[in-house]
């Protein structure tokens, strides 16, 4: 019992501490009520509250091995970070304004600092989660945040892109120390689950959070081609969490994610979710399941887009003008990027430059914000040496779960993980030749590619990880008095 005590009472006076924390800032904001009862301010306190009650619910049991209650912090601050957003709505207009800064993004970067101090506490506590930080699974990650960091220094706006590289470095760090933690595959599959969750928030926020732009020019949600991304981000991992688990709670975000994808009406994110689902049944060699999937997606579809008068609406107006053949757009703001590329073709122009894309183009008649298609903007932004590292991440994720499904001496576990990493990893590159959702904004998109080439690592190297004797449930979150401490 006091063995217990001991072990638990490090946690609580940080976690208390940190409390003090979020009560002295409110009290603080106490005397600005004009910016207390704000945009701002009101969702600052609301996500640090959100913060701290997750962290106590994550130590409630007073967990007696040190190693999973720090893994607990760290799926906390992921969950947390992914969904930073969600808390956030700011005018893309008034960050591209040259001298002005949305009051929002102080809001938002708030929430950063938070989750800084709490990354802070659990290295305090396990001292050992940043060893090997420039080993070879994570080197590659790091070598590239070096350069976006390096980068911000000729950026167009230091202090924006300065901004997003810290949340960058705060992602890198984070998933270092995931991997770190992780000891078995029921470890990896609470991450999949937390990740899970976390894109399952931001779907239903992006679809339901306003009722005003509950449908706009006929396409669900204020922000549709990324809510069908998340969407079909969430269809794969909730299969695949459902088979891992054998739990039934999947099941209903399975189906909501096939209908809020297909009512979303983004053209590369219903087929990179309607490829992927198929992907990863064909990666785990089962055929029958893979037609089901497809002609139940294709029928669903048929169905809404005769069902849904808005829908069908949106479908009409698209096919009848031009934007289909200019990719709405996209064509042109390539064809306008490319000499600008190539005045900086080693090092870009800086992180986060292609935020301001619309500055330097002529010709464009919409304001991009970035160059909507991941490959070009990162050569836009951090050039050769920066694509080059990217490019390399993509390979690894491809080779290390491709031989961990090829491998059949590994565990189903393994390669089930493998064929879920696998299947959202194609989702995420099929859109990312229409998006900038990778290398750019750390954005909850670039946090999951970062995510899975972590996975595959940590999957790939075999001798990390305790072998499960087959695919079950997740362990019961209450950590037994048996498990020792790590």
């Amino acid at each position: 019992m006091m063995s217990n005590i001991s072990l638990g009472r490090p946690w609580i006076q940080r976690i208390l501490l940190f409390g003090v924390v979020v009560i002295l800032a409110a009290l603080f904001m106490f005397y600005s009520p004009e910016w207390l009862i704000s945009e701002v301010g009101t969702p600052f306190l609301l996500a640090g509250a959100s913060l701290l009650l997750l962290l106590l619910a994550a130590s409630a049991d007073c967990c007696t091995d040190r190693r999973r209650l720090a893994l607990r912090f760290t799926l906390v601050v992921w969950f947390f970070l992914t969904i930073s957003e969600e808390f956030f709505v700011r005018a893309d207009q008034e960050e591209v304004a040259p001298d002005h800064f949305s009051m929002t993004v102080f809001g938002e970067i708030g929430t950063w600092v938070l989750c800084a101090a709490v990354v802070l506490i659990i290295v305090l506590e396990r001292s050992d989660c940043l060893s090997h930080l420039f080993s070879k699974s994570s080197k590659w990650v790091v070598a590239f945040g070096g350069v976006c960091i390096l980068s911000v220094s000729y950026s167009p706006r230091r202090v924006f892109s300065a901004a997003w590289s810290f949340k960058l470095l705060l992602v890198i760090l984070l998933i270092h120390i995931a991997s770190r933690l992780m000891r078995k595959y029921e470890d990896v599959t609470a991450f999949l689950a937390t990740t899970l969750l976390a894109f399952s928030v931001a779907m239903f926020h992006g679809a339901l959070a306003d009722p005003s732009t509950l449908y706009v020019n006929g396409r669900l949600g204020y922000s549709p081609t990324s809510l069908a991304v998340t969407a079909g981000i969430v269809l794969v991992l909730s299969l695949a969490i459902r088979t891992l688990t054998n739990a039934g709670w999947p099941l209903f975000l399975t189906v909501a994610s096939a209908l809020i994808m297909l009512l979303s009406g983004g053209k590369a994110g219903i087929a990179g979710g309607l490829l992927s689902a198929v992907l990863y049944f064909l990666f785990k060699k089962k055929l029958g399941s893979a037609v089901a999937v497809f002609g139940a997606l294709a029928l669903l579809g048929v169905g809404l887009l005769f069902l849904s008068p808005s829908l069908h609406s949106y479908a009409s107006m698209y096919s009848d003008t031009e934007q289909a053949e200019n990719l709405t757009g996209r064509t042109d703001l390539w064809d306008a990027a490319v000499p600008l590329i190539m005045q900086r073709p080693i090092q870009g122009h800086g992180y986060m430059a292609s935020r301001y894309i619309s500055l330097g183009v002529e010709d464009v008649g919409w304001q991009a914000g970035h160059l909507h298609n991941a490959f070009l903007d990162v050569l836009y932004n951090n050039g050769l040496i920066g694509l080059m590292l990217i490019l390399y991440l993509h390979f690894a994720i491809i080779r290390n779960f491709l031989r961990t499904m090829r491998q059949k001496s590994n565990s189903p576990a393994s390669r089930e993980i493998s064929a879920a990493g696998l299947a959202v990893y194609a989702n995420l590159l099929i859109n990312a030749f229409f998006n900038a959702i990778i290398g750019g904004r750390p954005g909850s998109l670039f946090m999951l590619f970062l995510g899975i080439y972590m996975v595959s690592e940590k999957i790939s190297s075999r001798h990390d990880l305790v072998t499960p004797s087959k695919i079950g449930p997740l362990p019961d979150p209450a950590c037994p008095a048996t498990v020792p401490a790590g």
